[in-house]
Order: C-alpha cells, then sequence, then structure tokens
C-alpha cells in the first residue's frame, strides 16, 4: 500500500510537526509512558503517534486528522492539547480537504463522479419541489379536485397521462443523513460539508446521527467498532476491529 506523497504537504507543516514531535516523544519520556499505553488513552493507532514523534509526516493522514492526534495525544500526557494542535498549519490543500482521502494507509482522491452525483442530486431535489409546488390538488376519490382549477385540470382528458402522474414516485430531497452506533471505543472525525461536527472518542453503546446538505465525511480509528447507518439504509459495520477507514458521504450513497 502506499502512503501520501510527501509533496503533498508543505515545508511549514514538515517543520512544526517535527517541532511537536520532539516536545511531545520528550514529555512522554519524563513521564515514563509507552506509545502504548498512550495508543489505548487516545485511540488512536500506535503507528501514527509513532510517526508525530518522529516527524514523519508522509505517514500521516490529512492535516485536520493530525491536528486531531496530537490534540488526544497531549491531552493523554496531561496538557491542553487545543493550542499545540492548532500550532500544527493546515496548508491551503486542506480548504479543499474532501478531495483527499485516507483509508487502511492509501490515498484515495474524490472522484470528478461523485461531484457530479451531488450535482444531479441537487437537481433532482429543485425538480421535485416544483413538481410539489405545483402539482394539482388531488380529492380523496383520487380524482382532480374541483376547488383548485389548474391547466393540468382543463388540457388533461388523456387517462394515460394521470395514470403515470399517479405512480410517478417523488424524489427524495433530504439530506445526506449518518447514523452511528459504538459497537467499541473508536476515535472519530467527523466533516458535515467541510465543517467540523466532532473530533474525539465515542465510548461503546453511544450514538449520532448527523445530516448535511451535501457531504459528510467520517474518519474512524476503529472501525471495526462503529455500525454506520447511510440515508436510512440498514446499519452495518464500517471495517475491521482496529482498522482506520475515512469515508465521504452524499445523498445518493449506499
Amino acid at each position: 500500500m502506499s502512503s501520501p506523497s510527501p509533496t503533498s504537504f508543505d515545508q511549514e507543516q514538515i517543520q512544526k510537526l517535527t517541532e511537536i514531535g520532539s516536545h511531545l516523544r520528550n514529555l512522554r519520556a519524563k513521564k515514563g509512558l509507552s506509545l502504548e499505553e498512550i495508543a489505548t488513552k487516545t485511540m488512536v493507532q500506535q503507528r501514527f503517534l509513532a510517526a508525530i514523534e518522529k516527524g514523519e509526516i508522509e505517514q500521516l493522514p490529512e492535516p485536520l486528522y493530525i491536528r486531531g492526534f496530537i490534540r488526544r495525544f497531549a491531552e493523554a500526557l496531561g496538557i491542553d492539547g487545543t493550542p499545540l494542535s492548532e500550532s500544527f498549519p493546515l496548508g491551503s490543500a486542506q480548504l479543499g480537504s474532501a478531495n483527499a482521502k485516507f483509508s487502511n494507509g492509501s490515498s484515495v482522491p474524490l472522484r470528478p463522479w461523485h461531484l457530479y452525483a451531488i450535482y444531479l442530486a441537487a437537481v433532482l431535489g429543485a425538480v421535485a419541489l416544483l413538481y410539489a409546488l405545483f402539482k394539482p390538488a388531488e380529492s380523496p376519490s383520487g380524482t382532480l379536485s374541483s376547488s383548485r382549477p389548474s391547466p393540468v385540470v382543463a388540457t388533461s382528458s388523456n387517462p394515460s397521462k394521470k395514470k403515470a402522474v399517479a405512480k410517478s414516485p417523488l424524489v427524495k430531497t433530504a439530506p445526506v443523513q449518518a447514523q452511528l452506533n459504538l459497537k467499541a471505543d473508536s476515535y472519530l472525525t467527523i466533516q458535515a460539508d467541510g465543517l467540523t461536527n466532532y473530533d474525539g472518542i465515542l465510548k461503546a453503546g453511544e450514538a449520532k446521527t448527523i445530516t448535511a446538505k451535501q457531504s459528510i465525511q467520517l474518519f474512524a480509528g476503529n472501525a471495526g467498532g462503529v455500525m454506520l447507518g447511510i440515508n436510512g439504509q440498514p446499519a452495518k459495520l464500517m471495517g475491521k476491529s482496529g482498522e482506520v477507514k475515512d469515508v465521504t458521504l452524499t445523498p445518493t450513497s449506499k
């Protein structure tokens, strides 16, 4: 499996991670804690913690997730992790974070058809809304009501057309939705329409529902502990126990 190319990160990010990693490594050594103990406390895989300490940025996912790992690492050592994590620059590439993926150590770009699917869903939603606003009212018997005369009543005399309208399903206009149920503890970073919705550890037995207009991005440190239901469909495990998984959901995701 290939790792994200070092060229994905700028020199400022590389230098800052080296400084932060050295600071965390020295602090951990003073407290006499092992990386394995820190991994247990933070629910962040040990290989990511080791990469932070060594400044090996090419072994890490997107800058947004690196920030989350740094914060959890620092808090496990008993210090405030927020200012330390925020000192790590996101870089210009992170402004369009939906275009980068990190799953099982590999980089998976957001494909153009994803963007097309989002656009198509928005167009279909607009068409459905216009249909709902302008369609003629129907009486309980299923015939067109005379109390709301409309051009459809005046001109539509073909029964086959009425039947086609009656059977035509409405396009769902609901936004994308993700339902999370935790079977085991897992570190999670959640973004809805590009904004961070949650960043931390959800415990076994906890549940969370996220909605967005265009996309939801999920990063799980323990995919085997997360039951994921997408757009009202039956929930399934995101992956195997201990597996790192990063997925992007849209209104058309299954």
